[in-house]
């Protein structure tokens, strides 16, 4: 009987996440979830957890597409919808948006709900309180990387100077409210709050690459402390992660390296955090035959010969004549081995390497050029790079930034590093790989637009600049 009894409540549960996920802001929400009581025990909140981490969007290709990681193949002209948001289209563009906009406050209202339902759980045991704990943690988790994404996405970069432009809005009761974007000083201060609730909460033995961890906590602490200029909290908080998990020279062949794209069940020092995914992470450039996909790696992005990630992230590197160009044309390669395969792999979305990244680009804001050269000095050496870097300071930041584009593109890092130093953009076109038009490191179009719905239904809110004959 209290098996059924769980089960009617978790259905219960599910249909109101199901209806949470349907809606957009402007819906009342005490409309859509009667299920939020459903929540009253540690299995069901476990139920409700997994439905976040299901719903938050996860298509990092996307933005690798909009930066610089790959070239358009010529296959692409049989896919031109896809061309255009290559080249920036305004109108395609506006479409994702209007998807990504959804789906992570979809994310965050389903926190929300879970974070309430939290309130009516009872534990006595002290193991049930450890669950509870690390149940509400990864939820906070959720929602600060989600409000943490849509700034990425949404809002301008931070600075000292437009710390009161608008930001996104910050969604934190059941009800309905038409709600304005709060200023991006007041976001990022949000963000940094639920982190650091998030991080206490974590016990500090808790460590699963599948679910979010205090370790991860940290790693986006980082992140997030980076991109609003606070350069010292930044370098803190990725020593701490790496005193944690430092990546060995040892591993000269890159074993370990490449075993997390193989998704290897063992623990893996190279993730903080991966998403389990169930569709390939291909998708959106696969193009299913002996020809390739429908992008290639950007051909600048090279390594050594001694660098172990070559036979890692590149596939059939070779030269192709395009247009009577020789060119060298290799694909993607990290979750895969062999181009033509598109398999299921759970998604990389926090990389311990990406500390060492944030480490160098803080210490050399701070003027600690000495120590951003021994940190990517370190790095390469963790790669078995022989790559020699540069004494000249002016060029350190741009070096630093070329070998993160190196780590990891595909990813969809690189789009955020161009936009937060507002550098220029070159887009190529698909025939011959000559350059087609520059995206200005100032162009509007790096701060995606508010969807129309938004906009109609939402009467607080102002359209991000640019845009307003758009939209």
């Amino acid at each position: 009987m209290k098996k059924r009894s769980i089960k009617i409540k978790l259905w219960g549960l599910i249909s109101a996440l199901l209806l949470v996920n349907a809606c957009s802001l402007e819906i009342p929400i005490e409309d859509q979830i009667t299920g939020i009581d459903a929540i009253d025990n540690l299995p069901i909140a476990k139920e409700a957890l997994a439905a976040v981490y299901l719903s938050i969007p996860k298509n990092k290709l996307m933005f690798s597409k909009l930066a610089d990681d790959f070239y358009p193949s010529y296959h692409l002209r049989d896919y031109m919808d896809d061309y255009r948001l290559y080249q920036w289209s305004i109108s395609n563009i506006a479409l994702e948006s209007n998807v990504l906009w959804t789906e992570y406050y979809s994310t965050i209202m389903k926190a929300n709900v879970l974070l309430q339902g939290l309130e009516n759980i009872r534990v006595s045991s002290e193991k049930e309180q450890r669950e509870y704990r690390i149940i509400k943690a990864e939820t906070i988790t959720l929602k600060a990387i989600s409000y943490y994404e849509l700034l990425q996405i949404y809002a301008p970069t931070y600075t000292a100077d437009n710390a009161s432009l608008d930001g996104i809005i910050l969604k934190n009761e059941l009800k309905s409210q038409e709600l304005k974007r709060s200023s991006l000083d007041l976001c990022y201060k949000e963000v940094n709050r639920l982190l650091l609730d998030a991080a206490a909460l974590f016990p500090e033995n808790y460590n699963t690459k599948f679910h979010l961890s205090q370790r991860a906590a940290y790693a986006l602490l980082s992140k997030v402390n980076l991109d609003c200029k606070k350069y010292t909290a930044a370098l803190d908080y990725a020593s701490e992660v790496l005193q944690q998990v430092p990546l060995s020279l040892s591993d000269k062949s890159g074993s370990v390296y490449s075993a997390a794209w193989e998704q290897a069940l063992s623990s893996n020092p190279e993730i903080l955090f991966s998403y389990e995914q169930f569709s390939s992470y291909y998708t959106r450039i696969f193009n299913s035959s002996e020809l390739g996909d429908y992008y290639i790696v950007n051909p600048h992005i090279a390594f050594d010969a001694t660098d172990y990630r070559k036979d890692v992230c590149l596939l059939k590197s070779d030269f192709r004549e395009i247009d009577g160009n020789i060119i060298n044309v290799s694909f993607l390669g990290k979750y895969r081995k062999d181009y033509t395969l598109s398999s299921d792999a759970n998604i990389l979305a926090l990389r311990t390497a990406e500390m060492y990244f944030i480490q160098a680009e803080s210490q050399i804001a701070l003027g600690q050029y000495s120590a951003a050269r021994t940190t990517l000095q370190y790095f390469l050496k963790l790669r078995n790079s022989s790559r020699v870097i540069t004494i000249d300071d002016a060029l350190l930041l741009g070096e630093v930034l070329q070998e993160k584009q190196r780590e990891f593109f595909g990813e969809g890092l690189r789009y955020f590093d161009l936009k937060r130093y507002q550098k220029n953009l070159i887009k190529v076109h698909y025939r011959d790989h000559k350059k087609e038009n520059t995206i200005e490191g100032t162009d509007f179009r790096w701060c995606f637009p508010i969807p129309k719905s938004e906009m109609r239904n939402n009467h607080q809110i102002q359209q991000n600049p640019g845009w307003i004959p758009y939209i």
